[in-house]
């Protein structure tokens, strides 16, 4: 059967209730930086990024900015052979230049469904406190339906630094959930050298992630997206923190539990630069299952 065009989703502004923010120790910082609210490429406008694996599964992502600014305005993605596929981001910004909402809407033209999320960024005095995502299934036997929220809500270090964030990812229709939480450690360089993962039940599966860094400058620096959305990072861990905030690019990610013995698991990347620019980053290809970007300005 051959694909048939899917009916077209229209995105309007969705009103986002207020949610139950987990119990945290929330302190207004010093400085207010909102280095997750801005949507801007800090070192270079990206236009396109390709991939090439292991497991010989690509993803293309195509970017547009606001003419005369490096901020985001379009992003979409796709992966090939599979092109019934492709997902549209868009970008929406307040007056004052942060970001006001993302949408993102993942269309399959050959399955007929669309999965749309809206995140709503949230301000307190200008200050980013949290971000809220829900997600809407449009499908033959659907239309918009409710299906999952995702929530991130941040603390600071007093001079504007994310600290710590406490995240859920769950079912519309799951009233009994709890937040898991990482906090974040930087060097002189604002690049993230440790990050711990707390949130399970028992503690058992605890983790504590230890990163180092080249020089090289980070080509995503600044630019966060929910994990679910799938931007180009250093994996699991790196998709933590290190891939938005960082300034520089990883080189090694030590990756242990802290609760029980284990020997940690080391894993090592390595970027490569034409005019100062990043061109080429990702796992060392000696790896066993490697991933690289390769990235256009």
């Amino acid at each position: 059967m051959g694909c048939r065009k899917t009916t077209e989703l229209t995105v309007q502004d969705v009103k986002i209730p207020d949610q139950e923010a987990p119990a945290i120790n929330f302190k207004r910082p010093d400085v207010i930086r909102n280095d997750l609210a801005k949507g801007d490429f800090r070192n270079g406008i990206v236009t396109y990024i390709d991939t090439e694996n292991s497991a010989y599964v690509r993803r293309e992502w195509r970017f547009q900015v606001e003419d005369g600014t490096s901020r985001v305005k379009n992003l979409s993605m796709v992966a090939p052979p599979y092109l019934c596929e492709k997902t549209e981001i868009k970008f929406q910004y307040l007056a004052d230049g942060f970001i006001d909402q993302i949408i993102s809407a993942r269309k399959d033209s050959c399955a007929e469904y669309v999965s749309k999320w809206v995140y709503k960024y949230n301000y307190e005095e200008k200050l980013l406190v949290s971000i809220v995502g829900k997600n809407y299934y449009t499908s033959a036997t659907a239309d918009n339906l409710y299906m999952n929220i995702s929530e991130d809500f941040f603390t600071y270090h007093p001079d504007g630094r994310v600290h710590e964030i406490y995240s859920t990812h769950r079912e519309a229709s799951n009233k009994n959930y709890t937040y898991h939480k990482i906090s974040l450690i930087y060097d002189r360089n604002d690049n993230v050298i440790e990050v711990i993962r707390e949130g399970h039940e028992t503690g058992q599966y605890d983790e504590k992630f230890t990163f180092t860094y080249d020089d090289n400058k980070n080509p995503l620096e600044g630019l966060y997206i929910f994990g679910n959305l799938q931007l180009p990072s250093y994996g699991y861990a790196g998709s933590l923190g290190p891939r938005f905030l960082s300034k520089n690019c990883i080189k090694a990610i030590k990756s242990e539990y802290l609760y029980h013995s284990q020997n940690p698991r080391i894993d090592y990347y390595d970027s490569k630069t034409r005019d100062n620019k990043v061109i080429d980053f990702g796992y060392r290809i000696s790896s066993i299952d490697w991933m690289r970007y390769f990235i256009k300005y």
